[in-house]
C-alpha cells in the first residue's frame, strides 16, 4: 500500500474512488465527495447534489483547499480517503480562534468496505501525523463519534484509533481528541 498526498494531478483517482467503491456499501453518502466540511450552508434540491458537490469538490482540489491522503493498493487503485487540513479551511467547524492556524484537523476517512479492518485508516493517520509534524502543525485535532453505532458512524475515526496514537480527550460537552506535536516554536 502507498499513501499519497491530494493534489490536482491526483483528483482523477479521487474522484474514481469517490464514485465506485467509498460507499458502495452506504449509497446514501455516495454524493459527499467529502465537502461537507467545507461548507457552511446545506445544499438544496436532492437532485442537484451530487452533481454540484462533484463540482465544488473538484473546485477545491484544483486551488489546494481540499486536502488529505489516498491510500492505493498494489494495483493502483485508491482504497482509502483520510481527510486532514487546516482547521481553519473547515468552516463547520466555525469561527478560527487563535492558534487554529497551527492545527490540523483530521474530519474523515473512507474505507473501501472491501478493505476496511486492514489497518488502512491507521495508515493514513500515520502519514498524517509524519507530514503534519514536518509542516510545522503544533497540534492535530479530530472529532471521533461517542454514539457510533455502525462502521460508517465511524467516518470521522474511532476514538480507539486515536487513543492508540496518543491522542487525548478535550474536556467539553463535544467528543474531541488532540494530540500536541514536539515542534520547536
Amino acid at each position: 500500500m502507498e499513501i499519497r498526498a491530494l493534489t490536482p494531478e491526483l483528483a482523477d483517482d479521487f474522484f474514481d474512488f469517490f464514485d465506485h467503491r467509498a460507499f458502495s456499501d452506504n449509497p446514501y453518502w455516495k454524493s459527499c465527495y467529502c465537502i461537507f466540511f467545507h461548507r457552511p450552508e446545506k445544499l438544496p434540491e436532492e437532485a442537484e447534489i451530487r452533481t454540484r458537490r462533484r463540482d465544488q469538490a473538484r473546485m477545491l482540489i484544483r486551488e489546494g483547499r481540499l486536502r488529505g491522503y489516498l491510500a492505493y493498493d498494489d494495483s493502483g487503485h485508491v482504497i482509502g480517503w483520510c481527510n486532514a487540513n487546516h482547521k481553519t479551511a473547515y468552516q463547520r467547524l466555525g469561527e478560527p480562534k487563535s492558534g487554529d492556524e497551527h492545527v490540523l484537523s483530521i474530519v474523515c476517512f473512507v474505507v473501501d468496505p472491501r478493505h476496511r479492518r486492514q489497518g488502512i485508516a491507521r495508515s493514513l493517520l500515520t502519514k498524517a501525523i509524519e507530514e503534519a509534524a514536518r509542516d510545522g502543525f503544533r497540534v492535530i485535532e479530530a472529532y471521533p463519534s461517542s454514539r457510533a453505532k455502525s462502521e460508517s458512524g465511524h467516518y470521522h475515526g474511532p476514538l480507539a484509533l486515536y487513543e492508540s496514537f496518543g491522542f487525548e480527550k478535550v474536556p467539553g460537552r463535544k467528543l474531541i481528541v488532540r494530540k500536541n506535536l514536539d515542534i520547536p516554536r
